[in-house]
């Protein structure tokens, strides 16, 4: 048996008393719980009638504790496939359209700048190899809540800014139903450098309906996931939702979570 230790009122810090079984393959056991120990792990589920039907997840810190599109183009650096002054422009570009107050939708696509002349399959495989050698960074309160959602067979879902490369080799490994990221643009075969679909702010939404449009019957108490204003539309189409509240939330998101009435889990 589990126990959730937790502390605070909207803002909870959550204590896992003890690890979740596993199998010698490091799958999780303990499927046979019943739905009420599951809603009584996982508060955002209190008043959602018929138990939870899916559940959404935005991934860079909110599930990973990484930032998966900062890595893969440092790692394309290491492997010598784009330059280090390369993947230093872009990332000066992100801080300074930022600084000017460039939205996450703006700024998603100069990440897409150093990818230029990648063939759609060298974007992919690359992708998978870049997870397979990767340190694997976990945010832990939102990983057991998402392994407790897959053991009772609650199609999870995730909905990410990230590069759409890496989003596939990320949930294969993590065993999810289905995920998206980020699509780049593609002309005769070879990437432009730049983005087709940012899969951020009012894109994720759609993504979290066109989902649920095309999986009749899951639409009726679902839960999601995030970690920043950017994710406040998807967030906002749920039946549920949590917010990773870490310190570099600000005061003004913060406030905007509690006024929603959102679940807020401190990491």
């Amino acid at each position: 048996m589990r126990e959730l230790g937790c502390s605070g009122s909207s803002a909870v810090k959550f204590r896992w008393v003890d690890a979740l079984s596993r199998d010698q393959a490091g799958n999780i056991k303990g499927g046979h719980m019943r739905y009420e120990g599951l809603r009584s792990a996982i508060s955002s589920l209190d008043g959602v009638k018929g138990g939870c039907t899916a559940a959404f997840f935005d991934l860079d810190n909110t599930i990973l504790d990484m930032h998966t599109m900062i890595l893969f183009a440092r790692y394309l650096s290491d492997l010598a496939r784009v330059s280090d002054d390369q993947v230093s422009t872009m990332l000066a570009a992100v801080k300074d359209a930022e600084r000017a107050g460039a939205t996450r939708e703006q700024t998603n696509g100069i990440f897409f700048s150093v990818l230029r002349g990648l063939s759609e399959e060298e974007y992919l495989h690359l992708g998978s190899q870049w997870w397979e050698q990767a340190e694997k960074k976990f945010v832990e309160p939102i990983l057991r809540e998402f392994e407790l959602l897959k053991a009772h067979d609650v199609p999870v879902v995730a909905v990410s800014g990230s590069y759409s490369c890496c989003v596939r080799p990320i949930i294969q490994s993590l065993g999810m139903t289905a995920g998206f990221g980020s699509e780049p643009e593609i002309s005769s075969g070879l990437l432009t450098g730049k983005v087709r679909v940012p899969l951020v702010g009012e894109q994720k939404k759609a993504q979290l309906l066109e989902y649920l449009k095309s999986h009749a019957g899951l639409s009726s108490s679902t839960l999601a996931y995030g970690d920043h204003p950017s994710d406040f539309p998807m967030l906002s189409a749920a039946s549920r939702a949590c917010f990773v509240h870490s310190g570099s939330t600000d005061a003004e998101t913060l406030l905007y979570v509690q006024s929603r009435g959102w679940r807020v889990v401190t990491v």
